[in-house]
């Protein structure tokens, strides 16, 4: 799914119509600007995410070739705005095959950063870039790189979750060694740039749990003075990616959960695979985007009062129209409101 050589884009105009799905019923026309924006301008709104609104969700797409691209979505009450976040970089590039998989803080003078993953056509590595309004970026190179040979992330590093916990940059991370189990590590900084320290934060679990393969994506948010961590774990009957949860005191030693959201039913929009995103806690809720594949990879919500038992909302973006930049897939979201940006 990931792989492959560079596809530059072209211009693209369309309008559609309207387009029903899931618990999402939607007339809408949609236009691409001048400046880029994919304008969804709603004639017709009936959902369950009736004030889920004015959030800014970065999110990796992939528009039916080979590579996957950072775009970002506006969601309003009354209108969805997407638009082209970071692009391939050039042949060569640490990101020129993909640009995938994007952690988003907001510092305390407004600067927006960004980590993600670039691919550059053999290995994932961790990136940073930079804005100054959220929509313009600026890449500002590596800040993981691969680990020694033979260490458990000597072949890639994905998947980054930073949070910034007092005056330091934590980061855990999805590490990959070349001998077949993804695990996620730890690493932390003092400047937000270079990262240090590294080592595995949560390893696979025993045989026949859910995550005896693979565990992988973490998102960490910091609740009660106490670290929580969502994360995919792939393995049980039938083999599929799975979301868990685990705590820690630290954010180094974690206490695993157990299972928070298993696939759903057959032919739904998560009936194969899903994997967390973003995690908020506010006004009580503790609010989850997560990504998950039914027919194609979208983008959808969950609610929880407790941040244990979760209640499914349905399908909160949903791929583009045809030619659209996001139409064959949506993953990996993350999400903030405007009002986070001092």
């Amino acid at each position: 799914m990931l792989w492959g050589s560079n596809r530059r884009l072209q211009s693209r105009e369309y309008r559609v119509e309207s387009k029903t799905g899931g618990l999402l019923t939607v007339g809408f026309k949609a236009f691409v600007l001048l400046t880029g924006i994919i304008v969804f301008s709603a004639l017709f709104l009936n959902n369950v995410f009736a004030g889920i609104s004015n959030y800014i969700i970065y999110y990796a797409a992939n528009d039916g070739g080979p590579n996957w691209r950072i775009l970002s979505a506006n969601v309003y009450p009354d209108r969805t705005e997407r638009q082209l976040a970071i692009d391939l970089g050039p042949a060569g590039s640490l990101d020129a095959a993909h640009a995938f998989s994007q952690s988003v803080l907001i510092e305390d003078n407004g600067t927006y950063v960004m980590y993600y993953a670039g691919h550059d056509g053999s290995n994932w590595r961790i990136l940073k870039a930079t804005s100054v309004d959220g929509v313009k970026w600026v890449k500002q190179g590596v800040c993981l790189n691969l680990g020694a040979k033979g260490a458990f992330d000597s072949e890639h590093v994905v998947y980054p979750c930073v949070l910034k916990d007092g005056r330091l940059y934590k980061m855990w991370y999805t590490a990959y060694d070349g001998k077949g189990h993804w695990r996620i590590g730890y690493a932390e900084s003092q400047d937000g740039t270079i990262f240090k320290n590294r080592q595995i934060a949560l390893d696979i679990g025993p045989a026949q749990a859910l995550d005896a393969v693979h565990v992988h994506t973490p998102v960490v948010i910091k609740s009660g003075g106490i670290y929580i961590m969502y994360y995919a774990g792939y393995g049980g009957n039938p083999l599929a990616w799975r979301i868990l949860r685990a705590t820690s005191s630290d954010g180094i030693n974690w206490s695993k959960q157990g299972l928070v959201l298993d696939i759903g039913q057959k032919q739904g929009p998560d009936a194969q695979n899903l994997l967390p995103g973003s995690v908020i806690f506010e006004e009580g809720v503790f609010k989850m985007w997560y990504w998950a594949h039914g027919d194609i990879w979208k983008i959808l919500y969950a609610q929880s009062y407790n941040g244990v038992d979760w209640e499914k909302k349905g399908i909160f973006l949903d791929a583009g129209p045809v030619r659209s930049l996001d139409f064959r897939g949506l993953a990996v979201p993350a999400v903030y409101r405007y009002e986070e940006k001092k």
